[in-house]
Parts: structure tokens; C-alpha cells; sequence
């Protein structure tokens, strides 16, 4: 990874941090806060192969409720057990999350691609060590302060050998993508 980001477009604007042991994605934020202090920040699990529009992503963060901290992309899933289920307001704000259970209420799924407001890592700062888990421990303390934003394009697990192989075997992608 760090090899390609060093040899492409990338290597201007990507910073690669290489963890020994494994902080989990809200022990990163954590660790990098002095780096990204005062910033607004784009988070993305890198296990999901996402199709988007992202300026549209982007004005609907900057158009979000004043009394929202975060824009969380969703996605409509097929595999609601598979994934955490939001619900949100008329307004699109979650104000409940169902992360992988039995009977999910829907399908509308958080697609773990968020973008985070200083306070958010001012915040993150502030806990202990042991908040290391973004969906599980960071996200239910901002229930009705997340926006939310849904790709109507392509939103898939690639986590595993063979999510990824069934991706790329997908003849509905577009295989330029892959």
C-alpha cells in the first residue's frame, strides 16, 4: 500500500502511518488528533468498495443541521444482518443505530465512510485508551448529531477474500473500478 501511494497521484496528499499494534479506527483519530487538530476530516473503512458522488457527499455535509457534528454516507443493503442499521429522522439525522443484529428494523446501513468535525476529535482526545471502536463506542454518544447522506451507486463489503472475489466477478461494476 505504502508503494502505491508513493508512486501515484496520491503521494502529495496521502499520509501513510504504519500502526505495530493495531489502535482500531477511533484509536487512530485519537493518536493522530495533533496532526488533524482544527480540521475537517474524511474517515473510510477500507474494507468496502464504494461507487459515489462524492462532491454530493461533500455539499451535504456543508449543508448539514447546525446541530450536527458529522456526515455518515449510508447505503441500501440486501444483507441487513451483515451490516449496522441506521434510523434516521425526516431530517436524515440518526438518532438510533442497530449494529449487526438479529431482527434489523430496515435496511438502510451505515457505510462506515464519514466526514468529522473538529469537536469530533477534540472529543476522541479526551477518552480513554479503550475507545478504540468508531461504530461501536464513538458513534452512539453523537446519536442526533449525525447527518447522513445516501449513495444510491455501489456500496459493498470487500473485507473478506471472498466479498472481494465476488466483486470483482460483479459484471453489474464497472470493471475499470476493480
Amino acid at each position: 500500500v505504502k508503494e502505491f501511494l508513493d508512486q501515484s497521484q496520491y503521494a502529495d496528499w496521502v499520509s501513510f502511518v504504519e500502526e505495530e499494534k493495531l489502535l482500531g479506527t477511533a484509536g487512530t483519530l485519537r493518536n493522530l488528533s495533533e496532526e488533524i487538530q482544527g480540521s475537517t476530516v474524511m474517515l473510510v473503512h477500507a474494507d468496502n468498495l464504494c461507487q459515489c458522488d462524492f462532491q454530493s457527499f461533500l455539499n451535504s455535509h456543508s449543508k448539514r443541521p447546525s446541530s450536527t457534528l458529522m456526515t455518515m454516507m449510508t447505503f441500501r443493503t440486501d444483507n441487513p444482518l451483515g451490516c449496522g442499521i441506521v434510523e434516521i429522522d425526516e431530517r436524515g439525522i440518526v438518532w438510533k443505530l442497530h449494529e449487526k443484529v438479529d431482527a434489523p428494523l430496515g435496511n438502510l446501513a451505515n457505510a462506515a465512510v464519514y466526514i468529522l468535525e473538529p469537536e469530533i476529535i477534540l472529543w476522541l482526545k479526551q477518552q480513554p485508551d479503550n475507545v478504540t471502536d468508531f461504530s461501536t463506542q464513538v458513534l452512539p454518544c453523537f446519536l442526533g448529531e449525525i447527518n447522513t447522506w445516501e449513495n444510491t451507486k455501489v456500496h459493498r463489503d470487500i473485507g473478506t477474500k471472498e466479498s472481494l472475489k465476488a466483486a470483482q466477478n460483479d459484471p453489474v461494476l464497472n470493471q475499470d473500478f476493480l
